[in-house]
């Protein structure tokens, strides 16, 4: 299992709770823990998301698998009438490789959400 959304929902959440911590500022709080689990509900999902465009399977989303994913980006909610710029905003590094991390901004910006049939 990957543990860089697990990474990202723990920086998310600690100290967003501004009160007297007793365990210092690199410890989730109780009050902050719904929050935690909240956000690691969302970044499970953005990293579900990003596996199925990583057609490679090198954790990484180069431009062509990011155009073959046209479908499933107009399903998530993207407007896709300019995917190869829609790439180069999500690219922010300019590495020609979209990773984990440029993903998740992107997605969270523009509210990209995968609707799961049951």
């Amino acid at each position: 299992i990957n543990a860089e959304y697990m990474g990202r929902a723990f920086q998310a959440s600690k100290n967003v709770d501004k009160g007297s911590s007793q365990l210092g500022p690199d410890y989730v709080t109780r009050s902050e823990f719904r929050l935690l689990l909240e956000y690691l509900k969302r970044y499970f999902e953005l990293f579900v998301m990003f596996e199925r465009l990583d057609e490679g399977d090198d954790h990484r989303i180069n431009e062509q698998e990011f155009l073959h994913a046209g479908r499933k980006l107009e399903a998530w909610g993207l407007n896709v009438s300019d995917l190869p710029g829609e790439f180069k905003k999500v690219d922010r590094n300019g590495g020609g490789q979209i990773l984990f991390q440029e993903f998740c901004d992107w997605a969270l910006e523009k509210h990209l959400t995968e609707c799961v049939s049951s």
